[in-house]
Order: structure tokens, then sequence, then C-alpha cells
């Protein structure tokens, strides 16, 4: 049995078991340099009523016992099931999920998967029980998101800015025919009051190399912030941040008394940009599979290059990208642990 492996290859490794009186639930605690690590062992076959709430209780209860004695520790989950979907939201502090079905670990995101050397001993053990049973395993770490799920809106955006371009990609080089066809031209929406400009241009596109970087762009940054805010939020994250970059470019040619046509969805896509940017500031430096040196790493050299281009808009770009920031300051939470008494939670566990 996987859980009895791993028991006994943390006492092997110097790791001493501590006296937890709750079934299903065993605690290992080792020194190193100074510092305690402790690894709180969950069998969620024996405990499939344990609850998001009792499970962060008994972590901070871990941390409290120990702190009250003046030492400093790391606290390490590792919830062993076969069932890893109900396990979604578990994510208090650090916690590894042990999938028996499949033979495999499963990392929850903004996770370092360092922890002295518990991460190869748990490899190790799944590879063995694998090459025992000959079953074929899958990946040999899958760093799973919380919810890793298709992303609907960001995918029908996609479609729609496909969509619209090749119903109109015979005219895309002729300005004449995209004002005609909602494209933004500041004399028309404050002459004529046709605001409605500042929505239709975000999905009017001039040219295959315009359509097909920003889509780009969309399908590897779009997914993120969808999973990361939510349907409704990054929905208005899109559109807003179009709309405010449209008002931008447009205050920006007035200044420069520029009559200036412009298309594209680059000033939303931007503000989709701005939003992972500052998901990633407050997640500590990273939101899935992006980090923070890569995001910013993006923005500079994306700035970069429509400054040194010829035909690039960049006020929308620049207000697209801070409209965005903004809107994640506003719209974005992460999810909050409720706040319980530890001894009410050990309490209500053992039940």
């Amino acid at each position: 049995m996987i859980l009895n492996q791993l028991q006994n290859e943390l006492t092997k490794d110097g790791y001493r078991q501590l006296m937890v009186n709750v079934p299903g639930i065993y605690l290992y605690c080792t020194v190193w340099e100074r510092e305690y690590y402790a690894v709180l062992i969950v069998d969620h076959e024996r405990r499939r009523d344990l609850t998001q709430w009792q499970y962060a209780n008994l972590c901070r209860q871990v941390r409290s016992n120990f702190e009250k004695q003046g030492h400093s520790v790391h606290v390490l989950g590792i919830i062993c099931t076969s069932d890893p979907d109900q396990m979604v939201g578990f994510g208090y502090e650090d916690t590894w999920i042990v999938d028996l079905a499949h033979l495999r670990l499963i990392l929850y995101e903004n996770q370092t998967g360092r922890f002295l050397n518990v991460r190869p001993m748990i490899e190790r053990i799944l590879d063995e029980t694998a090459g025992r049973i000959e079953k074929p395993r899958e990946s040999l770490i899958s760093r799973a998101k919380k919810c890793r799920y298709f992303s609907p809106v960001n995918t029908l955006m996609i479609a729609i800015n496909v969509i619209v371009f090749f119903l109109t990609v015979r005219h895309t080089y002729s300005n004449r025919y995209l004002v005609e066809h909602g494209a933004l031209y500041w004399p028309y929406v404050i002459g004529e009051g046709e605001y409605y400009r500042l929505f239709t241009y975000m999905f009017l596109h001039s040219g295959y190399s315009h359509i097909v970087n920003n889509m780009l762009v969309l399908l590897f940054i779009g997914d993120n912030l969808e999973r990361a805010a939510g349907k409704i939020r990054y929905l208005i994250i899109y559109l807003g941040s179009g709309i405010m970059a449209g008002v931008v470019s447009m205050l920006w040619n007035i200044y420069q008394q520029e009559q200036v046509v412009c298309v594209g969805a680059s000033g939303a896509i931007f503000g989709v940009v701005g939003a992972v940017a500052f998901i990633v500031i407050i997640n500590k430096g990273r939101l899935e599979d992006i980090s923070g040196r890569q995001i910013i790493l993006f923005v500079i050299l994306s700035l970069y290059g429509g400054l040194t281009s010829q035909g690039v808009d960049n006020a929308a770009h620049i207000g697209g990208l801070v409209t965005g920031a903004i809107l994640a300051a506003v719209l974005y939470r992460r999810k909050k642990k409720a706040p319980a008494r530890i001894e009410q939670a050990t309490a209500e566990s053992r039940e």
C-alpha cells in the first residue's frame, strides 16, 4: 500500500511520527538546519468526510503547536486519494495530492514542489508501484491547475474575431470599408455620436498578420485569466479594456490632431495581459505556467515593438494594459480560508 510505503520511507529518512488523535491523519516531523519540517498525511480513503475547512484547521493546528514551542516550522500536507477531483480547493498552504487511481503526484498552482527530499521519495514509490502492477502511468508529475477546464469565453472571443475577419477579409485593407463597418474613427464618434464604434472596432482586423498575432497571444494568455478570474470577470476585463483602449487611442489622436482609423483586438488583449500581470504579482510571482518574469518580459517586448514600428496604436496598447490591471485589482479576489478555532476543527474531525 502506497500510504504504508510512504510512512516507512519517512521513518527510514529520519522523520519522527507524532501522535495525532484523529483516525486517518498521520504527522511526521524532522529537523534540518535548525528548522522543523512537518508532513501531515491524510488517508482520504478512511476520511471521506473530511472537509476543506477541517483540513485547513488541522494544518493551522500543526503550525500553531510548533510555534507555541518557539520553533519555526514548514508544513506539507499530503492527501492520498483515489478521487483527486474531490480535492479541488484543498490547497491550504502546501498541499500535494497522491492520486492512487492513476499513480501520479498532483501539485497545486503556485507551489514550488520542493520539501526536502519528499517529492523524489513519493515519485519513487509511485514508480515502483506502477512497475509491480504493470499499470501504465500517465505522466511523472502533473503540475495541475486547481481547475483545469475548457475556457469557453476566451474561445468565444477568438472565434468571433476569426469569423468577423473572414467575413471581411476581402476588404480589410480598405479604410473606407472598415469605417463603414464599425472601425474606430473619432470624427464619427464625437461628431456623429456613434459610440458603438468603441465596441465594434475590437472585432475588426486589417490583415492576416494582424489577426494571427492577436489571436495567438489571446490563445496562450486568455485562458489563464479566465480560469483565475472566472468567466464573467474575464469578459468584463476583456471588453472593458478594449473600450478604454479605444477611448485612450481616440483622445490621443484628437490631441495629435490626426484622423486615424483604428481596428483590432490588441487593446483588449493588452488588458488581458495587464490583468494577468497583476494576478501574477499578488500570487507571489506565478499563475499556472506563467511566471512574473515571463509576463513582464512579454509586456516590455510588446511595447518596445509597438514604439519602434509604424502603424501600431501604442496609445490603445498602453490604455488597455493599464485598464486591465486596474480591473483585475477591482474584480479579482484570492480565495480566503474560513477562519475558525483549531480546537473546534479538531473536535469536529473526530466525529
